[in-house]
């Protein structure tokens, strides 16, 4: 995904909503990532403030054979799965979950920065994250901890640049 197709999809999906179904193949021999997966975080990155849902399904198959698989009406089963699509942060937690133990989950929660985004979210949506999280493996402690530890960075980092605007 270029930064011209992603300038294309901002402009073409302003107050829409956004609906992702990528391939789900297997993960790349050389780099064990799935590509499908770097495409979805390239474009809910770039286009953070838009309306972005992901259609969740079976690993290892891309949307076209998910289809011929499907036994029964297409169209109704599309209309099922978008309606069934998830925000980011939700697909992210629930790859999150797929990890093997608590540290695995963590790490990849840290590296595509999700609790940063949700310590900017309002208090409800939080809790919202927060039980979700819990459906992993976190306690709530732990999600607590760690939402707190990103609010704290994001105060400080305020706080410093105010002090700069006064100079």
């Amino acid at each position: 995904t270029s930064e011209v197709q992603i300038k294309a999809l901002s402009n073409a999906c302003r107050k829409k909503q956004l609906v992702l179904w990528m391939d789900n193949d297997p993960p790349n021999a050389n780099s064990g990532r799935r590509p499908g997966h770097g495409y979805i975080r390239k474009i809910c990155n770039a286009l953070n403030s838009h309306d972005i849902k992901i259609i969740q399904y079976p690993d290892n198959c891309d949307p076209d054979e998910y289809l011929q698989q499907f036994n029964g009406n297409r169209s109704q089963e599309i209309k099922r799965l978008v309606d069934s699509a998830v925000d980011y942060v939700t697909w992210e937690i629930a790859r999150a979950g797929t990890k093997p133990d608590l540290e695995k989950k963590l790490r990849h929660l840290k590296a595509h920065k999700i609790f940063n985004r949700i310590a900017l979210m309002p208090q409800t949506q939080q809790q919202i994250y927060a039980e979700k999280l819990q459906s992993i493996g976190f306690s709530k402690e732990a999600v607590k901890e760690q939402l707190e530890e990103r609010f704290d960075m994001r105060r400080k980092l305020e706080l410093y640049f105010e002090t700069l605007q006064d100079r």
